[in-house]
């Protein structure tokens, strides 16, 4: 096991004539391991510890577990992971209180990290465990305690509005701007095509608006910012899929995922740096092989492996601090995204 992994369930086997009665639990070294009394397992630090259970007449089992602390590249395997756990959540259902806004601004730090070439693994795993936390401390809406819908939904705080009605029809598919806090640019439902859309978010008090997507098919990037306006981009992940767009917990529109250009959906999509002759990894998902090329000399691109329908190139800075780079894949006049070495 890792330090910061989720909780492991132990299992056992009852031979004939045991019983499972006053089962008990314990760890040889709760300094590196605990384990609660179902037989779940938590990494606390570096070390071993043996995990032994005990049933009533003292018949016994143990294993030994093994902790390790992760490299870089695991710390943000897991990142990665535990964002996209966090943007699969329907925000709808949980309160929009401090529990919330906390949520909302460790999703977007750990969105940061993850792209960050010189992040260290000390604020990797400052922002895994800073998001974990967030995530387990988010609280659920009450049910409705009765009376429509409607009435129920308008009195929860975040509840931005119901759809305006559209012509000919009786369900709308357009969802006004009604925050005190922000104004979306895009407020009707679409596909997105091309393979990813950009936002403009106006802030109104000052804030950072934060953006998140009710479904993993789809990720979400802070482009840029100018003055008050932050610019957003909505990638498309898994194509056909639809999910709602919320800034600040509140949803401002549906989208549909069209297909990526070339049937290739990049993991990086937004611009970044990396150090001199530093290096980052790329994974690309298509059905074939992509051609992935630099527009300029100042980087390398070498491809890595594949595993099914992912493949990993990895980029190396050549070139002189401030050089910047766009990255291409089967020829495409617009670039996935633009590096610059640091």
């Amino acid at each position: 096991m890792y330090v910061g992994d989720e909780p492991q369930q132990l299992t056992y086997t009852v031979l004939d004539g045991d019983t499972i009665a006053g089962l008990v639990w314990e760890s040889s070294n709760p300094d590196v391991a605990v384990v609660d009394k179902n037989g779940r397992v938590t990494a606390v630090a570096l070390g071993e510890a043996t995990i032994t259970v005990t049933n009533a007449v003292d018949a016994y089992g143990s294993c030994v577990v093994s902790v390790a602390m992760p490299n870089r590249d695991e710390l943000l395997s897991m990142l990665e992971k535990a964002i996209q756990e966090a943007e699969a959540l329907d925000l709808s259902q949980y309160k929009q209180d401090n529990d919330m806004e906390i949520f909302l601004k460790a999703l977007e730090t750990a969105r940061i990290v993850l792209v960050d070439s010189k992040a260290s693994e000390d604020q990797i795993r400052k922002a895994l465990n800073d998001l974990k936390n967030a995530q387990k401390n988010l609280n659920l809406k009450p049910s409705n305690p009765g009376g429509s819908s409607d009435s129920w939904e308008e009195n929860q705080p975040g509840y931005i509005g119901k759809p305006l009605p559209m012509a000919g029809s009786e369900t709308g598919s357009s969802y006004p701007p009604m925050s005190s806090s922000f104004v979306s640019d895009t407020t009707t439902d679409f596909t997105i095509t091309g393979g990813s859309y950009q936002f403009r978010i106006t802030s109104k008090d000052g804030t950072v608006p934060v953006m998140t997507v009710t479904s993993s098919a789809f990720r979400v990037e802070l482009v840029s910012q100018e003055g008050n306006d932050y610019f957003f981009r909505v990638t498309v992940v898994t194509p056909g899929q639809t999910a709602d767009v919320l800034v600040n917990g509140g949803k401002v529109v549906s989208v549909t995922g069209g297909d990526a250009p070339g049937g290739v959906i990049s993991d990086t999509t937004a611009p970044f740096q990396v150090s001199e002759n530093g290096e980052y990894q790329f994974k690309l998902t298509a059905n074939e092989k992509p051609e992935f090329v630099a527009g300029s000399p100042s980087f390398t691109v070498e491809f890595v492996k594949n595993e099914g329908k992912d493949w990993f190139f990895r980029i190396r800075a050549t070139g002189k601090p401030g050089d910047a780079c766009g990255f291409y894949i089967n020829k495409s006049p617009k670039p996935v995204t633009v590096v610059t070495i640091a």
